[in-house]
This record gives structure tokens, sequence and C-alpha cells, in this order.
């Protein structure tokens, strides 16, 4: 009975060591708590990063959007100043052909040599305006800080009003001293009327 009772033992201590292990190898609930509390600020963690990743990408589409439509408005004005220089250029080809034919017709024009050539050194300085505010677009587009070349942008495009407006004044000025030739001579030319 000696043998029995020893072998039901040592089976019953073989089958009972992993159970009492297994139990003493799960995590105490305090223990339970602290994993639990790890888990959740982890969690935590992982949501604020989240947000902020979401929040960086919302910030990089809002500001492609503004380079988008700044670059679509710095586009309309210049197109709009190229159509102004384009009109300037047919003005003054028209006023050309009037010099040369009052010229042909023996006018004295010597007032006008001095004018003419500041026409197109005017012309010449406006379209190189034009041509330096487009490069700074194609710079624009590719920038990652755009903000100062908005601000360059601006000064540039004041420059090309301001040539484009010089351009055009230098024009009015040989139109004006033209017609006050060809008037004086239309004035010089006309018999007086007696009454």
């Amino acid at each position: 009975m000696k043998k029995i009772c020893l072998i039901s033992m040592s089976l019953l201590l073989l089958i009972l060591t992993p159970i009492a292990k297994a139990e003493d190898s799960s995590p105490s609930p305090a223990r339970n708590a602290v994993l639990t509390q790890k888990a959740e600020k982890e969690a935590v963690k992982n949501t604020r990063l989240q947000i902020s990743d979401d929040k960086k990408a919302s910030r990089e589409a809002q500001l492609d959007e503004k380079k988008a439509n700044i670059v679509t408005q710095a586009n309309s004005f210049l197109e709009r100043t190229n159509k102004i220089i384009s009109r300037l250029d047919n003005i003054w080809a028209k006023t050309q052909t009037r010099i040369t034919k009052l010229k042909d017709k023996g006018v004295d024009l010597t007032s006008l040599d001095e004018k003419i050539p500041e026409v197109a050194v005017k012309k010449e300085t406006a379209q190189n305006a034009v041509l330096k505010a487009q490069n700074l677009l194609t710079d624009f587009e590719s920038t990652s800080s755009p903000k100062s070349l908005v601000q360059e942008f601006r000064t540039s495009y004041t420059n090309v009003k301001t040539a484009v407006k010089d351009y055009h004044q230098t024009i009015v000025v040989v139109i004006r001293d033209l017609q006050n030739l060809t008037s004086t001579k239309k004035a010089t030319m006309t018999p007086e009327v007696k009454l």
C-alpha cells in the first residue's frame, strides 16, 4: 500500500506541478493594471502621432493650394501685362509709320530724334522686367518657402508696372510732339480768311 500511495503521490505531484507553475506565471492584478496603463499610453501616443501627421499633411495640402492660387494669379498678371505691351507695340508701330510718312513728305522732325531711341530703350526695359518676373514665378513653383519669393515677385511686378508705364509715357510724349509738329505745319499752311 505504501507503494501505491507513493506512486499516486508522485503522479499527483507531477500533474499538479505544471498547473501550479502556470498559475504563478499568469500576471497578478497589479501587473495587469500596469500593462494596461502602458498599452493605453502607447495607444494615446500613437493617436497623437497620427493626428500630428494628419495636421502636417493638411498644412502641406493647404500650402500647395495657396501656391497654385498664387501662381494662377501671377500668371494672369503677367498675361495682362504682356497684352498691354503688345498693344503698346502696335501703337508704336503705327506711330513709326506715321513718322516715316511725314519724313517722306519733308516735314522737319529733328526734335523727335532724341525721343525715338528712348522709346526702344523703355520697351526693352519693360520686356526685361516681365521676363524677370516670369523667372521668379518658375522659381516659386519649386520652392518650399514661398513667402520671400512672393515678396520678391511683388517688388518685381511693381517694377514691371513702372517700366510699362514709362514705355507708355514715352510713346505718348512722342505722339504729342508729333501732333504739335503737324498741327503747327497745318496752321502755317492754311490761308488767312478776311472778313
